[in-house]
């Protein structure tokens, strides 16, 4: 009777291993994921600063440009607020379209 007990004690003990394989292996393929990632990245590749270094700079605009917009339309219409001497002119424009 002992051997029977002791048997089905070391049976029921290995049927409740867990069964960690796939784990493992996805664990596995992370680490590999990542070791390309850091390599690719020490290459100097794989986006970030090298992506940013190769985009075409944006161009300054310039602090003393005018610009001319057309109110002459809207004057004879009467669509001006303020005196026409002031020294800016701000458009208001909107679409409903």
């Amino acid at each position: 009777m002992t051997k029977l007990t002791l048997t089905a004690l070391v049976l029921s003990l290995v049927a409740c291993q867990p069964d960690t394989k796939n784990i493992e292996k996805k664990l596995d393929d992370q680490a590999k994921d990542i070791r390309e990632i850091k390599a690719m990245i020490a290459k100097g590749g794989g986006g970030g600063a090298a992506a940013a270094q190769q985009r075409p700079g944006r161009e300054e605009a310039d602090p003393n440009a005018v610009f001319a917009v057309e109110v002459a339309s809207n004057v004879k219409k009467g669509m001006v607020e303020g005196p026409a001497t002031a020294a800016v002119t701000i458009v208001e424009a909107w679409d409903f379209a």
